[in-house]
């Protein structure tokens, strides 16, 4: 399955057009955008996010630390994906923001087991009873559906209220707060904290000055979204 950042008809860039072709043989190609639109450069960081958003987590094998791969990341947050990374030689101009991800704590990653190992891909996949009552089973699949979308809006807004009393405690001072003493500030989960601070950082509203040391930075400029 390939998101184009084009409209299906016309493919961009026309180099790529084989590709394409021989992707349909045994997948599929997606857009959303109609056949009148023309092919533009800022559609393309855009589909990053229907990218993310059809995933259960990205990785990142290589990325500069001005990576365009920083916009997925981005959208994969804000759509609470795992990030995954894998590592590289300190001094590697591709592996700075690879490394920069595990450090802020995207899952290290070193083979195809730690992804499968931490999205629980044979649990979420594995094939439930059915129930030999008629209509039992997909009542139950419908709560299910309903609980998840609740789980789901219950955790989106919990992350946004974390958010927001982070940037607060930023901007309450102009010293730099180590993550640790924001966690029991916020008495919020670390990993949750450090989520948001990447977010953060990926769109200019804060910055790290040391050790996991962040100040609140607004003069940076922000990530398009």
């Amino acid at each position: 399955m390939t998101i184009l950042g084009s409209r299906l008809d016309r493919v961009y860039p026309q180099w790529n057009i084989p590709m394409p072709e021989k992707i349909v043989e045994n997948g599929a190609l997606f857009t959303e955008y109609p056949p009148e639109v023309s092919a533009l450069p800022q559609h393309f960081p855009q589909r990053n996010r229907v990218i993310s958003g059809l995933c259960n987590g990205v990785l990142v094998v290589e990325a500069a630390f001005k990576s365009d791969a920083m916009l997925t990341v981005y959208w994969a947050l804000e759509q609470d994906r795992d990030v995954f990374a894998i590592p590289g030689r300190a001094l590697n101009e591709k592996s700075k923001r690879t490394n920069w991800l595990i450090q802020r704590r995207a899952e290290l990653t070193l083979c195809n087991d730690d992804i499968l190992e931490e999205l629980n891909i044979e649990k979420s996949h594995s094939v439930p009873e059915i129930n030999s009552e008629i209509g039992q089973g997909s009542g139950e699949k419908s709560s299910e559906f309903g609980k998840n979308a609740l789980d789901n809006l219950a955790h989106a807004n919990n992350v946004l209220s974390i958010e927001r009393r982070v940037v607060d405690l930023l901007g309450k001072t102009r010293e730099p707060i180590h993550v640790d003493d924001m966690t029991r500030a916020l008495g919020d989960p670390a990993t949750a904290v450090s989520s948001v601070l990447v977010m953060l950082e990926l769109r200019g509203s804060a910055q790290q000055v040391g050790s996991m040391q962040f100040i609140a930075d607004s003069g940076r400029p922000m990530i398009p979204s």
